[in-house]
């Protein structure tokens, strides 16, 4: 393996990417990173969903209406955190055979490799409170459609590594969209 490789597939784990090619498949999986800034967000924002399940129900002298808000609140935080962290967990794209497949947003999705396919990519810079961040998205363009299959996001500071990133995972899955656009 190139130092250059070395060098994507360490900035790939910074991102919480894991890169796997194969003479026949290639692949990009999100891996859980408990040390990322989103990922710490979530977990905190499933620690909320506890303290309000807690004061739901070990509240003295409360009332029903406060008891209720208390668990529909716990229920929505703790949901929408857990349907996040599965998502950051279980997103995918992979190339095998003549199939592009991948897991986007919950929502899994196969389709079969053609002419005009390609993949494109996008990042945009986003601004939180004190913080800012690059968000890389990877599209799939099919016919006049665009669909998402992939993105990550990283510290602004180290949004050079990002785009580095972003170019290499659209190349290598560009290449072999070739590879099999050749063999068909």
């Amino acid at each position: 393996m190139a130092e250059s490789e070395n060098e994507i597939l360490e900035i790939a784990v910074k991102a919480g990417l894991k890169i796997s090619l194969h003479d026949k498949a290639v692949s990009v999986n999100q891996i859980l990173d408990l040390k990322n800034k989103s990922t710490i967000g979530l977990i905190l924002f499933l620690i909320g969903a506890f303290v309000f399940f807690l004061i739901a129900f070990l509240g003295k002298n409360q009332n029903i209406v406060s008891i209720i808000i208390c668990i529909l609140f716990g229920v929505l935080f703790f949901s929408l955190s857990v349907l996040s962290l599965i998502r950051q967990a279980f997103d995918y794209v992979s190339i095998s055979d003549n199939h592009l497949h991948f897991r986007y947003n919950l929502k899994s999705f196969s389709v079969v490799v053609d002419k005009p396919m390609i993949i494109k990519m996008k990042t945009e810079i986003m601004k939180v409170r004190r913080s800012s961040f690059i968000y890389v998205n990877l599209y799939v363009m099919l016919q006049d459609k665009e669909l998402p299959i992939l993105n990550f996001q990283m510290d602004r500071l180290e949004s050079a590594d990002a785009q580095k990133l972003g170019n290499y995972i659209t190349g290598i899955l560009n290449k072999k969209l070739d590879l099999i656009k050749a063999s068909q």
